[in-house]
């Protein structure tokens, strides 16, 4: 592994730790499993349109509004959530599907594909992120910590990626 991918892969567990630091600081958890999904993209495929600040922070947001939607329109939100000792239930499947279709939907129309966005969907959907303002509100943080510190990082791996062509 040569020294720009050490750097990628740094930078990638820098930015989760920082993110998590400040999830500790604050006593709250801003850190969702999605956004691993995202700092990878941004920082170990750089050049793709699925890395760019405008597909992870869009489609992210698109993918919670499909889960959100998905489980009122369903009632999936009067279940447990699918985690630990709560078995997966008929209704969250619903919700799966209803959310899978919105948010495959809605990425496509506005341009904003991005794997972390259908994994957001999907965390909401199972109920792992609380279904309600404060659940919504924390993942926005954490959204916007990964978007920013995310792009900052992709930039400068670019740059390296630049200076590593032949002129």
């Amino acid at each position: 592994m040569g020294l720009r991918k050490i750097v990628e892969v740094l930078l990638t567990a820098a930015i989760l730790g920082v993110v998590a630091a400040i999830a500790v600081w604050w006593q709250e958890p801003f850190l969702a499993p999605s956004l691993g999904s995202a700092v990878f993209t941004q920082l170990l495929h750089p050049e793709e349109a699925s890395a760019r600040p405008y597909a992870i922070l869009m489609g992210q947001v698109l993918g919670a509004a499909s889960g959100f939607a998905g489980v009122f329109l369903t009632g999936a939100n009067m279940q447990p959530p699918f985690m630990g000792a709560h078995p997966l239930v008929w209704t969250r499947v619903a919700a799966i599907v209803v959310t899978a279709v919105l948010a495959a939907s809605l990425q496509l129309v506005s341009g904003a594909l991005t794997p972390a966005g259908g994994a957001t969907a999907l965390i909401v959907a199972i109920g792992a992120e609380a279904d309600d303002p404060a659940g919504a509100a924390h993942l926005a943080v954490g959204l916007l910590l990964v978007t920013s510190l995310g792009e900052a990082a992709r930039r400068l791996v670019l740059r390296m990626k630049g200076a590593d062509r032949p002129t």
